[in-house]
């Protein structure tokens, strides 16, 4: 066993572990086929591939059942960090004397791996959720692909073999304890805010950004969901242009209102040095991004729909 420590920080990897990093990274370099491979592999457990099949689900599909998988991927989205600051473990990379190349420019603590965790919430809890029988395909799916991403953050020299599997089995807890327990209670939204209440404990002892941004995702879907189901009550197209609409639109809402809050308060938090301010902006910043793109865009919907209905129609009467 061998310990590293740096910056407050510490690791502790066996043999196995730095020898399976260097066996997959010998398979090829940097510019090499399996590089890109992996690259392209590491890309399913990101954060804007997860907003897409959200917003997809949520916006255009099924909104009942997007609300589940988006609460159970946002609090183990929220669990990660969580965690991550009680062990605070240096990543492969960070350790110059295993060898091992950094393929991947990530900062924070390695243990657990947030993309393992990701993409076995989301495709796990997916899965489960559409568990009717002419949707078993998706298992398969679920199954391979988490692990595929687990390889490949291995491979970048990101995360610790053991990083993975705790990762993994952290999103297969929430995808499968989580949805099991929406299903059973009656009053989600006291669920909800019960689980928002346990998850905000975590600012006593975390500090990486990665926590509070998911903090605020965590409370701004949530009460987005809420005023939704109170005052809008938009309805869900099987139409695929609309659909494609929808997401594109909800992909512009939320980089331009992230774009947007970071140019108009930004600075100031820059200019404080202290981690308080910084960290309660970045809350902020996420859970009202969240909130508008859950509750608040979709009021637009209606309209549109209603236009683009008319403006197909009179096009079709010219013909």
């Amino acid at each position: 066993m061998n310990i590293t420590t740096l910056a407050n920080a510490t690791t502790w990897y066996g043999a196995w572990e730095q020898n399976f990093i260097l066996f997959l990274q010998s398979l090829g370099g940097e510019g090499s086929f399996i590089y890109y491979l992996f690259q392209f592999i590491t890309l399913f457990g990101e954060e804007l591939l997860m907003i897409g099949i959200l917003g997809t689900l949520y916006w255009g599909i099924n909104k009942q059942r997007a609300e589940k998988i988006g609460f159970t991927l946002l609090f183990a989205t929220v669990a990660n960090p969580m965690i991550k600051n009680v062990f605070a473990r240096i990543r492969p990379f960070n350790c110059p004397e295993t060898g091992i190349q950094n393929f991947k420019d990530v900062d924070g603590f390695a243990f657990p791996s947030g993309h393992s965790s990701n993409s076995a919430t989301i495709y796990l809890a997916s899965a489960y959720e559409y568990r009717e029988k002419k949707f078993k395909w998706l298992w398969a799916f679920a199954i391979i692909v988490p692990i595929l991403v687990a390889l490949s953050r291995s491979y970048l020299g990101a995360h610790w073999p053991t990083d993975t599997l705790a990762g993994l089995a952290l999103g297969a807890i929430c995808a499968f304890g989580i949805i099991t327990l929406l299903d059973k209670v009656k009053n989600r939204h006291l669920l909800y805010l019960i689980a928002c209440a346990i998850c905000t404990l975590g600012c006593i002892w975390c500090r990486t950004d990665d926590y509070f941004s998911a903090m605020g995702m965590l409370w701004g879907f949530v009460f987005g969901v809420i005023f939704e189901q109170k005052y809008v009550h938009f309805e869900n197209t099987k139409v695929w242009w609309k659909i494609v609409l929808r997401v594109l639109g909800g992909v512009v809402v939320y980089l331009g209102l992230n774009t947007i809050i970071k140019l108009a308060f930004g600075w100031a938090i820059d200019l404080d040095k202290l981690y308080a301010p910084q960290f309660a902006f970045r809350l902020v910043r996420y859970a009202i991004i969240l909130f508008v793109a859950c509750g608040v865009y979709p009021m637009c919907f209606a309209p549109i729909d209603k236009w683009l209905d008319s403006l197909i129609a009179k096009r079709k009467q010219q013909n």
